[in-house]
């Protein structure tokens, strides 16, 4: 009898095990802010820009995002705006200048899919100390 109770529950601990280890997953989405209207430091986002953070929006709307990092630099707020306003999320704002501190931020925060969006020079660094493909 006891036999037969450990070979039913060990294999029911173990499908508990790999359930909870699937709950700690998470993706963290990360983007360059949408096409700029000028070429000044913090220019907003262009009228293509703006149609364009309607899209990530739309494409993000189901993707479990529950917290959303960008800069103190307007066009990546622009960006993040429309699906953070979809989701009642507030976007976590970080200096621009702070890769470092938007990785510690992604490595020790809670669960949940994130939406980072960066720049042009931030993105690859991020992707390449969080060791991404």
């Amino acid at each position: 009898m006891k036999r037969l109770f450990l070979r039913a529950i060990f294999p029911a601990l173990l499908l508990c095990q790999l359930g909870a280890a699937q709950q700690n997953v998470r993706t963290i989405f990360l983007v360059r802010h949408a096409e700029k209207a000028s070429a000044a430091a913090d220019a907003p986002l262009s009228p293509e820009g703006q149609k364009r953070a309607e899209c990530l929006a739309t494409t993000l709307k189901d993707a479990g995002i529950k917290q959303i990092y960008v800069t103190d630099v307007t066009r990546t707020q622009q960006t993040a705006a429309p699906l953070a306003k979809a989701l009642k999320i507030t976007p976590k704002i970080l200096p621009a200048k702070d890769s470092n501190g938007l990785i510690k931020n992604l490595v020790y925060t809670g669960g949940g899919n994130i939406l980072v969006v960066g720049h042009s020079d931030t993105v690859p660094f991020v992707i390449a100390r969080l060791q991404g493909g």
